[in-house]
């Protein structure tokens, strides 16, 4: 994959510039061939045939560790959007437990209550990724929405 960044960005300063940015001696090397820099112009060059489809695992939003016990799903595509009923402040406080089980190395939580609109926003990240919870609840509605974005 990181052969394929570098291809990438060096064909894109060729393009940009419209110089090579190698010596006519250098030479790429492919996973299958040689592509050359010739009186700077790149001759028979070819791109990787597979590209590695390993990545990360890193817990998403949709894992089920993130729902909120009794929680109704609002969606569940991209990010967790639940619906629940209770106290803001024991639904924050059980998202806070759930980051911190997780052992991120950076978290914040900021919690923010205006004229009875609470919105609390509690952001971890870590090596593997991180993950971002927004607590809401409008001052006239007894139900809390909680959205769960990983990343």
């Amino acid at each position: 994959m990181k052969l394929l960044v570098a291809i990438l960005i060096l064909i894109g300063r060729v393009v940009t510039s419209g110089q090579s940015p190698l010596r006519p001696s250098e030479s790429l090397g492919t996973t299958e061939g040689q592509g050359s820099v010739v009186g700077g112009q790149f001759s028979e060059m070819q791109l990787p045939t597979s590209i590695p489809t390993s990545s990360p695992v890193v817990q998403g939003a949709s894992d089920s560790s993130w729902m909120y016990p009794g929680a109704r799903v609002i969606s569940d595509s991209g990010r967790l959007v639940l619906e629940v009923t209770g106290d803001v402040g024991v639904v924050t406080k059980w998202y806070e437990a759930k980051i911190n089980e997780r052992g991120y190395g950076a978290v914040s939580f900021v919690r923010n209550t205006v004229n009875g609109e609470v919105t609390n926003k509690l952001v971890a990240d870590g090596e593997g990724g991180g993950v971002s919870v927004e607590i809401s609840r409008r001052a006239d509605s007894e139900s809390i929405e909680v959205k769960v974005t990983s990343y």
